[in-house]
């Protein structure tokens, strides 16, 4: 195992304390305020997010950027899923990311410096598998000249975008989302933070990004980035729900007093470590900090496992922890003023968001030689 140097965690910890304290000083019920508004997250509070550095963590500095890898903009991921933050940040970090590590093609270089720069938003299309089919399947055919076609559904804020992000299968392309040929519908979604959209490409202009390594890489960096989210998420909705049970009173005793609800507590703070302790295993694996058990030769086949693994174990975890601490809540857990059902309907999409988890156990089962059928 590599050990990681102080400065580096020192460098995460500012970043994430960085991230907290903005949202921090937002006002209560922001998120509820946000929702409700036509682009579904704040534009002024994303370019905020873009001012301080945060867009720009895994951005090479030659493009604008601060220069730094997967851990640090998994650091500021992770402060994003603590509060469920209705933002387009997380894709712009994924994408950022994945050029990063995998080199920098000609059209790549403007699409980093306009996510570190100019506070554009970008969607990323193509990583969930339609229903019934293989969890890295894509509707998305890009041609050698860049020509995209096809379709995309439950892309994140795909109707406020400037870029899209058009992952095929072994290629990737970025289009303006103004471009002729481009057409995004609104869709309905059952986490209200993360607004939808369904994007058909018809013969749209794009600019090649990458081939098969950026593809597999962007895949593999949401699958990441979705874990550490929920892990996160998990946390932030058991702590809530801890002080809850602290403060409020029944029988003239405190909730958290019964021997019952603190044993049921302590069951959802295991399943929220164990989440974390996943999605760090994984991150320090992609991060090449922490050496994979087979061996360094090994790193590619064991990521193709360990990525998808870490989203069904912390995604599954978020909906554990969420849907018990609704009942914790009792009667107030049900009502929308609470941010319980926030978390609880996160958990259920990231479900079923790239790649449904029931395939993803498919896939697992598959690998080891498994009848899966």
């Amino acid at each position: 195992m590599t050990i990681t140097s102080t400065e580096s965690l020192e460098l995460r910890a500012q970043l994430a304390a960085g991230v907290a304290e903005v949202f921090t000083d937002l006002e209560s019920g922001w998120r509820d305020r946000v929702i409700d508004t036509d682009e579904g997250f704040d534009p002024l509070l994303h370019a905020q997010a873009v001012g301080l550095g945060w867009a720009g963590v895994p951005v090479p500095e030659e493009f604008g950027g601060l220069g730094l890898g997967l851990a640090e903009a998994m650091a500021v991921i992770e402060q994003l899923g603590r509060v469920l933050a209705p933002s387009p940040l997380v894709d712009a970090l994924v994408v950022g990311t994945a050029l990063g590590r995998v080199g920098v093609e000609p059209a790549a270089q403007e699409v980093l410096g306009r996510l570190s720069g100019e506070a554009a938003v970008v969607a990323v299309a193509g990583l969930t598998a339609h229903r019934g089919e293989p969890v890295t399947a894509t509707g998305i055919e890009i041609g050698s000249d860049g020509i995209v076609s096809g379709s995309a559904r439950c892309v994140a804020f795909a109707g406020s975008a400037d870029l899209l992000v058009a992952v095929g299968a072994d290629q990737v392309a970025v289009v303006d989302a103004a471009a002729e040929g481009v057409a995004v519908t609104a869709q309905s979604g059952l986490d209200h933070t993360r607004r939808l959209g369904e994007v058909i490409f018809t013969r749209a202009h794009g600019r090649i990004l990458g081939g098969p390594d950026l593809a597999d890489e962007l895949r593999m960096i949401a699958l990441l980035s979705s874990a550490v989210e929920c892990a996160a998420a998990a946390r932030s909705c058991l702590e809530t729900t801890v002080e809850h049970l602290k403060t409020r009173e029944q029988f003239g005793r405190a909730l958290g007093t019964f021997q019952a609800l603190r044993h049921r507590a302590a069951d959802l703070y295991l399943t929220a470590a164990e989440a974390r302790a996943t999605a760090d295993y994984a991150v320090g694996v992609a991060s090449g900090e922490v050496t994979p058990r087979a061996g360094q030769e090994a790193l590619g086949d064991e990521l193709a496992v360990l990525a998808p693994l870490a989203k069904v174990v912390c995604t599954d975890a978020l909906m554990t922890v969420a849907a018990d601490c609704l009942q914790l809540h009792g009667g107030s857990g049900f009502t929308f003023e609470y941010p319980i059902h926030h978390y609880l309907k996160r958990g259920k999409a990231e479900q079923h968001r790239l790649g449904t988890n029931s395939a993803w156990r498919a896939y697992f089962g598959q690998r080891l030689g498994l009848n899966t059928r």
